[in-house]
């Protein structure tokens, strides 16, 4: 009898296919992770460059809209220490000396921040004033001007915001006695709170004045045109000697500028975390660093304003 012989064959991957297959399959999963991650960090970046710039860019136009108007109704085009209602208050004597509650602290001021400042450098301090002869106008902290006031508005840096503060006095200059028989005088109303925040996540801010030769004996300004080069960088110098009662150059304008970082946390990013730990530039200042080093992005804004109503016969 013939005993039939059946051959069994079996049939799967074998150990080393499925060593392969696992270890391409964890290379498409490292592929597509990698890539899930890149797009979340550009995406990332892309919402903390937004941020910077719709923030900084809208409250710093803001901020600049205000400034301009900075010496109207001064009577006359200058600005400079000594000068009373002139539009960069420097000192106590660029206000009334009727004006019972002048604070050179609340006045413009290099490395003015007290604590919680975020860089290794105080911020600057700028505050301007400027004549209100319409009605329907409103301070940067959102309270309406009595016709016939001066505004001041002081710019400033704290706890990493960039604010303003806004007080008012009226034009009129007192005249006579008071009931105790004192010459009457008018207070700043509404001066030296923290304001209302202009610019969020602000960490330093430098202020240049664009200054030219005061040539001019006794402010006669009929021969005091406009420097033929007008606003260029050369004109512009920190004045370290800010604010006092001496005569410092006439100012025809600002440089402003800010170190604003966003909201927006770039993570996985190590660019942006070494970047941090360098040295910023801003405006002439080289040597600005923040106290955390984390990974958010920071920029650089700067903007420059020329002062209408300080220009001179040129305006």
């Amino acid at each position: 009898m013939t005993k039939s012989h059946f051959t069994r064959f079996s049939s799967g991957f074998t150990l080393v296919e499925l060593m392969v297959s696992l270890v391409l399959g964890l290379l498409v999963v490292a592929a597509a992770i990698q890539l899930f991650m890149t797009a979340q960090i550009s995406a990332n970046l892309q919402r903390a460059i937004s941020d910077i710039q719709d923030n900084g860019n809208f409250g710093i136009n803001y901020m600049i809209e205000d400034i301009r108007k900075a010496n109207f109704s001064a009577d006359i085009p200058v600005i400079k220490s000594g000068l009373p209602y002139a539009g960069i208050v420097l000192g106590i004597d660029n206000l009334p000396s009727t004006l019972t509650n002048r604070s050179a602290n609340l006045l413009t001021k290099k490395e003015a921040e007290g604590t919680g400042k975020k860089t290794n450098i105080s911020s600057d301090q700028l505050t301007i004033q400027y004549y209100v002869d319409i009605t329907g106008q409103f301070d940067c902290e959102g309270s309406g001007i009595p016709v016939n006031s001066y505004v001041l508005q002081r710019y400033f840096i704290l706890d990493g915001n960039l604010r303003c503060d806004a007080g008012i006095y009226p034009k009129t200059v007192p005249t006579g006695n008071d009931a105790t028989g004192n010459p009457r005088t008018h207070t700043i109303v509404g001066f030296g709170g923290n304001g209302e925040i202009v610019i969020r996540n602000t960490e330093y801010m430098r202020i240049l004045f664009a200054v030219s030769d005061d040539k001019v004996i006794a402010d006669n300004i009929s021969n005091d045109p406009i420097p033929a080069d007008g606003l260029v960088q050369k004109n512009f110098r920190y004045i370290d000697s800010y604010p006092t009662s001496g005569t410092l150059p006439r100012i025809r304008g600002v440089q402003i500028g800010l170190l604003i970082r966003s909201n927006e946390n770039v993570g996985g990013n190590p660019d942006i975390k070494t970047r941090n730990g360098s040295a910023f530039s801003v405006l002439d200042k080289n040597n600005v660093t923040v106290n955390t080093i984390d990974s958010n992005l920071r920029q650089v804004i700067s903007q420059t304003v020329a002062f209408r109503n300080a220009l001179g016969s040129g305006s």
